[in-house]
Protein backbone atom coordinates (compact mmCIF):
# COMPACT_ATOMS: atom_id res chain seq x y z
CA UNK A 1 0.00 0.00 0.00
CA UNK A 2 1.04 3.58 -0.45
CA UNK A 3 0.05 6.88 1.03
CA UNK A 4 -0.01 10.36 -0.37
CA UNK A 5 2.80 12.51 0.98
CA UNK A 6 1.63 14.75 3.78
CA UNK A 7 2.94 18.34 3.45
CA UNK A 8 3.39 18.49 7.24
CA UNK A 9 6.04 15.78 6.94
CA UNK A 10 8.22 18.20 5.05
CA UNK A 11 8.35 20.62 7.97
CA UNK A 12 9.93 18.05 10.27
CA UNK A 13 13.31 17.30 8.72
CA UNK A 14 14.99 15.51 11.61
CA UNK A 15 15.82 12.24 9.85
CA UNK A 16 19.43 11.08 9.53
CA UNK A 17 19.39 11.36 5.74
CA UNK A 18 18.46 15.03 5.94
CA UNK A 19 20.97 15.75 8.68
CA UNK A 20 23.70 14.18 6.55
CA UNK A 21 22.66 16.24 3.54
CA UNK A 22 22.52 19.43 5.57
CA UNK A 23 26.28 19.19 6.06
CA UNK A 24 26.75 19.33 2.30
CA UNK A 25 26.45 22.42 0.16
CA UNK A 26 22.75 23.20 0.08
CA UNK A 27 23.16 24.93 -3.28
CA UNK A 28 23.80 21.54 -4.91
CA UNK A 29 20.36 20.20 -4.00
CA UNK A 30 18.88 20.23 -7.49
CA UNK A 31 15.26 19.03 -7.77
CA UNK A 32 15.13 15.42 -8.95
CA UNK A 33 13.51 15.85 -12.40
CA UNK A 34 13.45 13.17 -15.10
CA UNK A 35 12.52 14.13 -18.65
CA UNK A 36 10.16 11.93 -20.71
CA UNK A 37 8.68 12.17 -24.20
CA UNK A 38 5.28 13.06 -22.71
CA UNK A 39 6.61 15.60 -20.18
CA UNK A 40 8.64 15.16 -17.00
CA UNK A 41 8.56 13.52 -13.60
CA UNK A 42 9.57 14.91 -10.20
CA UNK A 43 10.76 12.58 -7.42
CA UNK A 44 11.22 13.82 -3.83
CA UNK A 45 14.60 13.67 -2.07
CA UNK A 46 13.13 13.35 1.41
CA UNK A 47 12.19 9.74 2.21
CA UNK A 48 10.18 9.36 5.39
CA UNK A 49 9.51 6.08 7.16
CA UNK A 50 5.75 6.08 7.49
CA UNK A 51 3.03 3.50 7.93
CA UNK A 52 3.13 2.53 4.24
CA UNK A 53 6.82 1.57 4.50
CA UNK A 54 6.20 -0.40 7.70
CA UNK A 55 3.21 -2.16 6.14
CA UNK A 56 5.30 -3.09 3.11
CA UNK A 57 8.01 -4.59 5.34
CA UNK A 58 5.42 -6.53 7.35
CA UNK A 59 3.86 -7.89 4.17
CA UNK A 60 7.31 -8.99 2.98
CA UNK A 61 7.80 -10.96 6.17
CA UNK A 62 4.32 -12.51 5.91
CA UNK A 63 4.91 -13.43 2.26
CA UNK A 64 7.99 -15.46 3.16
CA UNK A 65 6.20 -17.02 6.16
CA UNK A 66 3.18 -18.15 4.12
CA UNK A 67 5.39 -19.66 1.40
CA UNK A 68 7.37 -21.58 4.03
CA UNK A 69 4.11 -22.75 5.61
CA UNK A 70 2.75 -23.90 2.23
CA UNK A 71 5.87 -25.98 1.56
CA UNK A 72 6.25 -27.13 5.17
CA UNK A 73 2.74 -28.52 5.15
CA UNK A 74 3.89 -31.23 2.74
CA UNK A 75 6.90 -32.08 4.93
CA UNK A 76 4.76 -32.99 7.93
CA UNK A 77 4.48 -36.76 8.42
CA UNK A 78 1.07 -38.07 7.54
CA UNK A 79 -0.28 -41.07 9.40
CA UNK A 80 -2.93 -41.77 6.80
CA UNK A 81 -2.28 -41.36 3.10
CA UNK A 82 -5.96 -41.25 2.29
CA UNK A 83 -7.78 -39.07 -0.18
CA UNK A 84 -9.17 -36.79 2.53
CA UNK A 85 -5.70 -35.96 3.90
CA UNK A 86 -4.40 -35.16 0.41
CA UNK A 87 -7.38 -32.93 -0.39
CA UNK A 88 -6.99 -31.09 2.91
CA UNK A 89 -3.26 -30.52 2.40
CA UNK A 90 -3.79 -29.38 -1.18
CA UNK A 91 -6.57 -26.97 -0.18
CA UNK A 92 -4.58 -25.39 2.63
CA UNK A 93 -1.46 -25.16 0.42
CA UNK A 94 -3.40 -23.41 -2.35
CA UNK A 95 -4.91 -20.95 0.14
CA UNK A 96 -1.46 -20.16 1.55
CA UNK A 97 0.00 -19.68 -1.94
CA UNK A 98 -2.87 -17.34 -2.89
CA UNK A 99 -2.29 -15.34 0.31
CA UNK A 100 1.44 -15.16 -0.49
CA UNK A 101 0.70 -13.86 -4.01
CA UNK A 102 -1.60 -11.12 -2.65
CA UNK A 103 1.02 -10.10 -0.09
CA UNK A 104 3.74 -10.15 -2.77
CA UNK A 105 1.75 -7.63 -4.82
CA UNK A 106 1.70 -5.29 -1.82
CA UNK A 107 5.46 -5.74 -1.32
CA UNK A 108 6.18 -5.04 -5.00
CA UNK A 109 4.27 -1.76 -4.86
CA UNK A 110 6.42 1.28 -4.14
CA UNK A 111 5.86 3.81 -1.38
CA UNK A 112 7.62 6.84 -2.89
CA UNK A 113 4.98 9.03 -4.54
CA UNK A 114 6.25 10.66 -7.74
CA UNK A 115 4.54 13.51 -9.57
CA UNK A 116 4.30 13.24 -13.35
CA UNK A 117 3.65 16.39 -15.35
CA UNK A 118 2.14 15.20 -18.63
CA UNK A 119 2.29 18.24 -20.89
CA UNK A 120 0.99 16.20 -23.84
CA UNK A 121 -2.23 15.13 -22.08
CA UNK A 122 -2.46 18.27 -19.91
CA UNK A 123 -2.59 16.50 -16.56
CA UNK A 124 -0.68 15.94 -13.33
CA UNK A 125 -0.43 12.37 -12.02
CA UNK A 126 0.61 11.03 -8.62
CA UNK A 127 2.15 7.60 -9.18
CA UNK A 128 4.09 4.90 -7.34
CA UNK A 129 6.14 1.99 -8.64
CA UNK A 130 4.19 -1.16 -9.43
CA UNK A 131 5.19 -4.66 -10.42
CA UNK A 132 7.31 -5.26 -13.53
CA UNK A 133 8.48 -1.62 -13.91
CA UNK A 134 4.89 -0.36 -14.21
CA UNK A 135 3.35 2.72 -12.63
CA UNK A 136 0.28 2.72 -10.39
CA UNK A 137 -1.68 5.97 -10.70
CA UNK A 138 -2.96 7.17 -7.32
CA UNK A 139 -4.59 10.36 -8.60
CA UNK A 140 -4.63 12.57 -11.65
CA UNK A 141 -5.66 16.19 -12.09
CA UNK A 142 -6.26 18.29 -15.19
CA UNK A 143 -4.19 21.47 -15.56
CA UNK A 144 -7.35 23.60 -15.22
CA UNK A 145 -7.89 22.20 -11.69
CA UNK A 146 -4.59 23.71 -10.50
CA UNK A 147 -4.98 26.90 -8.51
CA UNK A 148 -1.37 27.87 -7.74
CA UNK A 149 2.21 26.71 -7.34
CA UNK A 150 3.83 27.51 -3.98
CA UNK A 151 7.32 27.16 -2.55
CA UNK A 152 7.39 26.21 1.13
CA UNK A 153 10.53 26.60 3.25
CA UNK A 154 11.51 23.88 5.69
CA UNK A 155 10.93 24.84 9.32
CA UNK A 156 14.37 23.68 10.46
CA UNK A 157 16.42 24.94 7.50
CA UNK A 158 15.79 27.81 5.12
CA UNK A 159 18.21 26.21 2.64
CA UNK A 160 15.80 23.38 1.84
CA UNK A 161 12.43 24.04 0.21
CA UNK A 162 9.56 22.22 -1.42
CA UNK A 163 7.32 22.99 -4.37
CA UNK A 164 3.62 22.34 -3.76
CA UNK A 165 0.96 22.26 -6.47
CA UNK A 166 -2.32 23.59 -5.05
CA UNK A 167 -5.31 21.66 -6.44
CA UNK A 168 -8.73 23.31 -6.24
CA UNK A 169 -10.89 21.65 -3.61
CA UNK A 170 -8.15 19.16 -2.64
CA UNK A 171 -5.14 21.04 -1.33
CA UNK A 172 -1.38 20.87 -1.81
CA UNK A 173 0.44 18.11 -3.70
CA UNK A 174 4.20 18.06 -2.96
CA UNK A 175 6.10 18.14 -6.26
CA UNK A 176 9.82 18.18 -5.53
CA UNK A 177 12.30 19.63 -3.09
CA UNK A 178 15.76 21.16 -3.15
CA UNK A 179 17.70 24.36 -2.59
CA UNK A 180 15.91 27.72 -2.85
CA UNK A 181 17.50 28.96 -6.08
CA UNK A 182 17.09 25.70 -7.96
CA UNK A 183 13.59 24.98 -6.64
CA UNK A 184 12.51 28.42 -7.90
CA UNK A 185 13.41 27.31 -11.44
CA UNK A 186 11.18 24.24 -11.07
CA UNK A 187 8.37 26.39 -9.66
CA UNK A 188 8.60 28.73 -12.63
CA UNK A 189 8.57 25.83 -15.08
CA UNK A 190 5.52 24.28 -13.42
CA UNK A 191 3.66 27.60 -13.37
CA UNK A 192 4.47 28.13 -17.06
CA UNK A 193 3.32 24.64 -18.02
CA UNK A 194 0.09 25.02 -16.04
CA UNK A 195 -0.62 28.41 -17.62
CA UNK A 196 -0.47 30.26 -14.30
CA UNK A 197 0.67 33.85 -14.61
CA UNK A 198 0.93 34.48 -10.86
CA UNK A 199 2.73 31.63 -9.08
CA UNK A 200 3.01 32.19 -5.35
Amino acid sequence: MSTHPDPIDFTDLTTESYQARSNQNSMSMRPNVTEHYWGYEVRPYEQLVDIAVLLRATCGFLTVATLIAAVGLWLLPSTVFGAQAMVAKMTVSLLLICAALVLARVVARGTCVRVQIDTAAGEVREVVDGMYQSDIVLAHYRFDAIDAVDVIAARSSASFRQVQIIIKGIGPVPAGDGSPLLIAVLRSRLASDFGLENAH
